[in-house]
């Protein structure tokens, strides 16, 4: 398999190619020149070859880079850190005795700089799986031009609350050794406590302990630190505060991005963001989401479900993209609606005869009488004249008012139709 890309920008070209071969299935072969191109600072090259080999047994790996002096990456190209001329790499793992009973891991590094010294690192790892989820993991270094060695043993145990618990000990090169000891629990991002609590002994003994009160609005968190009799207090108190859709909103530290949900005024409408609900809407019918990621299209619902029968909303749903360190409105028009099943029937008792045309005069919607002389209009008036024209030609007007504190669709009638009835009398309910 083969790929290349050429990327380029306004001064710098940064060809790079990379080829990779499979021969045999008996592992893979990867080759890559690579250029910084020309900056303001310096321009140069950058080569890597490997070897690389993986199956159930055990997994192997090589790799040599070399580098041309005025090359540079991310790591140096704002400082004046120099990269190496060469490095090698060769690396062995295994499960001698099964995967459950662990992984050895044996590695060689060689590090050449630009005046031909070497740093050549021995690295013995192993680690595996204990009860549960908890873990240990044990290293070894040895650099070979030195006579000490450094290593480090590390337990690893998950709690049911959510908490870990680490214990450890670690040896330098010079022989002094350091015992480690540290329990933490991150706090939720939805809000909660979160605590950290360390030790460390040996030459230079260390304490930790802090906490983090994370809410909706802020995060409160402080702590202290230091060697025995020279601790170090400290506390922070971070979050933000927004003005928009003439409304102030109290969060938690925004990062990136943020939206508003706009709901016309109409409160307690649940709100989702990316399928996950985030709240509802307030008094004023306003939900701040504050962990939005920019550029990207993200969705944003409310839910009507939970709502009123007589409520009603233009739209449900829509896809926004907010740019970085910035936010924006997304409007959702909700309103109450008075909306009536009504009921009518001739002076005979007889239901209105099937597709008759109904008019509601105040708001000019229309629509006919459907079985059992019933009709149906929303988004009416709490005082409302219905005008019918009847088979014969003739025409009456039918007044009816709605209790505006209902909340669901009023079931008004029977209303007798009669022939010449005056515009805005009132037709009795007939019992």
């Amino acid at each position: 398999m083969d790929s290349g890309d050429l990327p380029a920008n306004n001064s710098n070209v940064n060809p790079n190619f990379n080829a990779n071969g499979i021969p045999d299935n008996s592992g893979q072969i990867s080759a890559s020149p690579n250029s910084d191109g020309d900056t303001d600072k310096k321009s140069g090259n950058q080569y890597t070859v490997g070897y690389s080999y993986y199956s159930n047994r055990f997994s192997l790996s090589a790799l040599r880079s070399s580098r041309s002096p005025g090359f540079q990456d991310l790591t140096s190209y704002t400082s004046d850190t120099r990269l190496s001329r060469q490095a090698d790499q060769v690396t062995f793992s295994t499960s001698p005795f099964g995967p459950s009973n662990g992984t050895v891991g044996i590695g060689y590094y060689d590090v050449e700089a630009y005046d031909k010294s070497h740093t050549r690192l021995l690295n013995f790892s192993y680690s595996r799986s204990l009860w549960g989820q908890s873990s240990m993991f044990l290293s070894l270094n040895k650099t070979l031009s030195d006579s000490g060695y450094s290593a480090q043993l590390q337990f690893i145990v998950p709690l049911d609350s959510g908490a870990s618990v680490t214990a450890g000990m670690q040896r330098d090169s010079a022989g002094n050794y350091q015992e480690q000891l540290s329990a933490s629990k991150t706090a939720p991002t939805e809000g909660g406590l979160g605590w950290n609590l360390a030790y460390t002994g040996g030459r230079d003994p260390y304490q930790q302990a802090d906490a983090t009160w994370k809410t909706r609005y802020a995060t409160l968190e402080g702590g202290i630190y230091g060697a025995t009799g020279k601790y170090t207090n400290w506390a922070d108190l971070s979050g933000s505060v927004v003005f928009m859709a003439n409304d102030f909103f109290l969060s938690d530290k925004i990062n990136d991005a943020f939206i508003v949900v706009d709901t016309g005024n109409y409160a307690g409408v649940p709100v989702m963001f990316e399928n996950q609900k985030q709240g509802v809407t307030d008094k004023n019918g306003h939900l701040l989401i504050p962990t939005v990621s920019s550029y990207y299209p993200a969705k944003v619902d409310i839910d009507t479900l939970p709502l009123p029968a007589d409520v009603v909303a233009t739209k449900v749903s829509d896809k926004i993209s907010v740019r970085q360190s910035s936010g924006i409105v997304v409007e959702f028009h909700v309103k109450k609606v008075l909306s009536a099943n009504i009921t009518l029937q001739d002076v005979q008792g007889q239901p209105l005869k099937l597709g008759t045309v109904v008019t509601e005069q105040n708001s000019q919607q229309t629509t006919v009488v459907g079985y059992g002389g019933l009709a149906y209009f929303s988004n009416l008036t709490p005082h409302n004249m219905l005008s019918i024209r009847q088979e014969d030609g003739s025409l009456c007007r039918i007044g009816f008012d709605l209790n505006v504190n209902k909340h669901s669709i009023e079931q008004v009638g029977p209303l007798v139709c009669r022939n010449g009835a005056v515009t805005g009398e009132k037709n009795e309910q007939k019992g």
